[in-house]
């Protein structure tokens, strides 16, 4: 309760500052990160009053039993029965947002786009209304993890070391792609958690797809075998990735993963509070490229990692300077993808400290064989 407490209070901090009298908060996870709760809906929160979340009707019942903010509405724009403790609103969402903002002094309004071209078409019958995107406010405020975040993190993380030393210990000549996918959905459901994305389980020459899908592939001798998987326990995900070879590697594999181990450490080296998010992306890049493979190391080196497996920051070369702060979790994942021979990418979830980086992701990092 006092997480969720907390969080809104930053928030409002944050309203305060640009002067926004109300929020429209949107989506899935930002409404998680707010409330506790799962299933969607509108979060109206005003700078001096209570925060309403407006859910559909097929969620209320759901909404009173899990979400923080207990001021709960549910709205429907047909005529239709309700029990007699369901506060309903018979109006559309957007009218209900107008109503909201036409009982505001000042109509400062924070939102996302949707929301800001919804309400731009209605500016007429809102006079003097202003509106602010305030996706980088929200952004900025899930970037930065607590400890009881972090905690629940490296559980994700700790289920995801499971799934993979089962898949590790699965893959031999003959058995299918699909067939790891199976172990690893297996395992994630056995503790409790939730696959943060699709597991991708690439060998052979589909290892050079950095987003490949399972198949029904045999693994070969000598296939280079990319595991990239993430757990999702209590709302939170996890993102790692282990390269396998199977049978004796060549020259060029060792080569080609020990190049990505060096790159990894150099972003580790790298990766404290302060440093800018694109310096710790050209520290493993350069390792890549000066060792001849900088053509094929073709994504950024890595993402945030929250309620979403793919948020901020973005550990990348942009043209707007990003420094990391204390308290961010992100992922460290150099790759090197050659098309029709395959490819190699290593990844571990990381906390960003003040004085360096700690790596949440433990399992060991070796060429693995198998």
């Amino acid at each position: 309760m006092q997480e969720y407490s907390r969080r809104l209070e930053k928030l409002k901090e944050e309203m305060s500052k640009e002067n926004i009298q109300l929020s429209i908060i949107v989506g899935t996870s930002n409404i998680y990160y707010f409330t506790g709760f799962s299933g969607g809906g509108t979060l109206l929160v005003p700078l001096d009053d209570e925060p309403l979340l407006l859910v559909s009707r097929l969620e209320y019942a759901r909404a009173l039993d899990h979400s923080y903010v207990k001021n709960i509405a549910s709205y429907s724009q047909y005529k239709t029965e309700a029990p007699k403790e369901e506060n309903l609103i018979l109006k559309p969402r957007e009218e209900i947002l107008i109503d909201k903002i036409k009982e505001l002094k000042e109509k400062v309004v924070g939102c996302f786009q949707p929301d800001i071209t919804l309400l731009e078409k209605k500016q007429k019958e809102v006079p003097g209304l202003s509106l602010k995107n305030i996706s980088e406010i929200v952004s900025k405020l899930r970037s930065i993890k607590s400890p009881g975040e972090i905690e629940v993190i490296r559980k994700a993380v700790e289920i995801s070391e499971k799934a993979l030393e089962k898949a590790i210990e699965v893959i031999e000549t003959g058995v299918r792609e699909v067939d790891v996918l199976a172990e690893i959905l297996y395992v994630f459901a056995k503790n409790e958690a939730l696959p943060a994305f699709p597991p991708i389980i690439a060998s052979g020459p589909y290892s050079a797809y950095p987003h490949a899908e399972p198949t029904n592939r045999c693994f070969k001798e000598g296939d280079l075998i990319v595991v990239d998987l993430g757990a999702k326990f209590k709302g939170y995900c996890s993102d790692m990735t282990r390269t396998i070879v199977l049978g004796k590697p060549t020259e060029k594999q060792e080569d080609i993963i020990e190049t990505v181990l060096a790159a990894q450490e150099a972003a580790f080296s790298k990766l404290r509070a302060g440093e800018d998010a694109g310096e710790v992306d050209k520290a493993a890049r350069d390792i890549i490229s000066n060792r001849g493979y900088g053509p094929y190391f073709n994504h950024s080196l890595g993402h945030g990692v929250g309620l979403d497996v793919h948020e901020a920051p973005a550990l990348a070369q942009t043209k707007k300077k990003r420094s990391l702060e204390a308290g961010m979790v992100v992922t460290v994942e150099p790759g090197i993808y050659i098309h029709g021979y395959g490819g190699v990418r290593i990844e571990d979830l990381v906390l960003v400290k003040e004085d360096g980086c700690e790596s949440l992701t433990t399992f060991e990092k070796k060429i693995f064989i198998v």
